[in-house]
């Protein structure tokens, strides 16, 4: 994964492998940007729910969350640099949340377990990510817990080394054509 330096690759690829690892039917990402986490990419593992993730994809770009507490659950992921677990979404589904959160989860219909975490670059947030079950309640370890937040870290250096390498390549250009 560290000599990819496609950002779309990396998602696909951490999707890929968190579907391997563990019972999650869908991964959302997002990366702080200008005062927002703008959603990068979604990933269902069930081409059942392929209008699932088309309607969240629109809804994530058509309103991504500002970096305030206020807006939901994923910057409180952010802000706060923790995960955040919800074992079952269905018995808490009632309760009052933000619009944007509202908005997810009936986009989600079924939504069972929703798990996020921060992606990090250095131990410190850069984005972060949603993974959720719609089928099925998706049963938490430590070990499971453990495994995410590695996974999250990774990525965010990964995506950061992308970020720079494309950078660096793109001042060589620059640089050969002035010479």
């Amino acid at each position: 994964m560290n000599n990819v330096t496609s950002s779309a690759k990396l998602y696909d690829m951490f999707a890929a492998e968190i579907f391997r690892q563990l019972a999650f039917d869908g991964i959302a990402f997002f990366l702080a940007e200008n005062g927002i986490l703008a959603n990068k990419k979604v990933v269902i593992n069930d081409l059942r729910y392929q209008d699932i993730q088309r309607a969240l994809e629109q809804q994530l770009l058509g309103t991504p969350y500002r970096i305030k507490r206020t807006e939901g659950g994923i910057t409180n992921t952010f802000l706060s640099n923790m995960q955040l677990t919800f074992p079952d979404v269905q018995k808490i589904i009632h309760l009052p949340m933000t619009e944007k959160d509202t908005q997810t989860l009936t986009i989600l219909k079924t939504v069972r377990t929703i798990l996020t975490t921060p992606m990090c670059y250095q131990d410190k947030p850069i984005g972060a990510i949603m993974f959720f079950s719609l089928a099925e309640i998706v049963p938490r370890s430590d070990a499971d817990l453990h495994l995410r937040a590695y996974f999250a870290s990774f990525l965010g250096t990964t995506i950061t080394n992308s970020k720079n390498y494309a950078l660096r390549q793109e001042q060589y250009r620059q640089i050969t054509y002035l010479n």
